[in-house]
């Protein structure tokens, strides 16, 4: 049996951070996670944005592709099996990211870019603002289950995200290994 796309990412994930990202690997885990809440703040925040219809399909798959990749990173930091959460979440199995993909794509429409915009960015801004709550909670030393919020939010922004790249009909592996060697050849090391 062929192991699961999602795992396949995830630690296809962890190899790229290894290499590519050592400044951030590198640091303990609460640094990396709030260097991944930040991450999802600045998804958001380009959700906001009104693009040119031209662009937006591009920017669109973009930030999808990037938070994804940030899910996988952050689920690492996390020790987090994302392909075993997502079965116990949702009671399914499935071992492609687009059969999870149109699985969870419940919307019960097809939606041009400009809508899926807004329906990511109305979706990712409540998770996106628990995770940046539950660290900064740490700060103040609040009593707060920060491990159970972090696997929660993760997994509903991975679920969101493989939502939107369903209604936009791009294959997140492509985009996400894309992603990979646009940022493997920038790097220096």
């Amino acid at each position: 049996m062929a192991e699961p796309e999602i795992k396949k990412i995830q630690q296809r994930q962890w190899e790229h951070d290894e290499e590519f990202h050592q400044d951030i690997h590198t640091l303990s885990k609460l640094d990396r996670l709030n260097h991944y809440a930040l991450h999802f703040s600045k998804y958001v925040g380009r959700l906001s944005h009104d693009h040119p219809e031209e662009e937006l399909e591009d920017q669109l798959d973009k930030t999808i592709a990037d938070a994804l990749i940030v899910t996988f990173a952050a689920a690492n930091t996390l020790e987090i099996d994302l392909q075993t959460e997502l079965e116990e979440t949702f009671g399914e199995s499935f071992d492609e990211v687009n059969e999870w993909a149109q699985f969870l794509d419940n919307t019960g429409e097809e939606m041009e870019p400009p809508a899926v915009r807004d329906w990511l960015f109305n979706r990712l801004a409540m998770p996106t603002g628990e995770i940046a709550n539950a660290i900064e909670s740490l700060d103040h030393v609040e009593p707060m289950n920060l491990r159970e919020i972090l696997d929660e939010e993760l997994i509903q922004i991975l679920s969101f995200l493989m939502v939107a790249s369903n209604q936009l009909s791009f294959e997140p592996v492509q985009v996400i290994e894309n992603r990979w060697e646009t940022i493997e050849k920038e790097s220096i090391k």
